[in-house]
Order: C-alpha cells, then structure tokens, then sequence
C-alpha cells in the first residue's frame, strides 16, 4: 500500500502542505502499489463519503464507474463550506468538465507530482485515467488535475490581432 494525495486545480479540491487557507487541507488516500489515476480518485471519492474530508459532502468523476481507456469527462465537489478562507467563494458546488465542440477545447489533465514538486508524467492522453500511467504513482507523489484550454484552430479575429499589435507597440516604445 502507498500513501497518495490529490489535488483538483480550479475548483479548490486539496492543497499544497501548510496551506491554511484550504477548507479540505491536504487530501491524502492510500491506494494498492501500481495504482490507476482511477484507483486514486475511487479512493478520494470513498474517503469524502465517509465524511473524512471536513468541509465537503461529495467528490465526484464521470465516468464512474469508468471502462478501461476511459477519458474523463467531469471533476464537481460539493463543499458545506467556502473552500478558500482568503477568497470569496461561497458553500456549493464546483464543477469542471471537458467541451470538445469549443474552440478552444477546455480538456481536463493530471499531472504526477513527485515528493519534491517535480512533474513525472508527460502530458500525452493525461485525460485518460483507468489506464496505468506514462510513470508510476510512487509513495508520496501527488495526482494534481486541471482544466487547459487547447485552440483546435484558428480563434482570433480582427479585434484580437489589433490588441497584439497595440500591446506590441507598447512595449517598443517602453
């Protein structure tokens, strides 16, 4: 058995060591050697219903359950509390979910962080999640996801290659 933390960038969910601003403090699950992204968010989602994780009724994923080669498509927590103590954000729930008919693409990723805050995985199929990952999640590595914007073409118009072009000029004459 390791001892893995989690973190969800974005809607609050986890935090670095020592930050006393977050309403869940760090969230730790202990999971089989060689675990799945999956594995790891199936143990955070049992821990809050066990009512393990102050501050929050709910941690949910879709697809859950989830086949094998599953992308995830959605992250929500529930929180009873504001999840920031330093920022006005209000008891609910927050959700991030992937909109791949947008341009740009909002697509959820995990990153694997070592114990000295270094980046493991690349960031290939990082939406994928019931697979075993480019890396091994190690004792004391966190999984940290996030929502990233992706152009899947051109997006921009007049408007915005005339921002580019005053913020150029600007910064000429600086």
């Amino acid at each position: 058995m390791i001892n893995v933390h989690f973190r969800v960038v974005g809607i609050y969910f986890g935090c670095n060591p020592g930050d006393s601003n977050s309403a869940t403090g760090q969230i730790t699950v202990q999971v089989q050697d060689k675990p799945t992204v999956y594995d790891v968010m199936k143990a955070v989602a049992i821990k809050v219903a066990s009512g393990s994780v102050p501050g929050v009724n709910l941690f949910g994923f879709q697809p859950s359950p989830a086949a094998v080669g599953a992308e995830v498509h959605s992250i929500s927590v529930e929180y009873s509390v504001p999840p920031r103590a330093n920022r006005p954000y209000p008891p609910g729930i927050y959700i991030l979910e992937d909109s791949k008919t947008s341009n740009p693409n909002q697509v959820l990723q995990y990153y694997i962080i070592d114990s000295n805050g270094v980046q493991k995985n690349r960031n290939n199929d990082t939406a994928v999640f019931t697979l075993p990952p480019d890396v091994e999640i190690l004792d004391g590595d966190t999984v940290l996801w996030r929502q990233v914007s992706i152009c899947n073409g051109p997006n921009g118009g007049f408007r915005s290659r005339s921002i580019a072009k005053r913020s150029l000029e600007m910064m000429r004459k600086s």
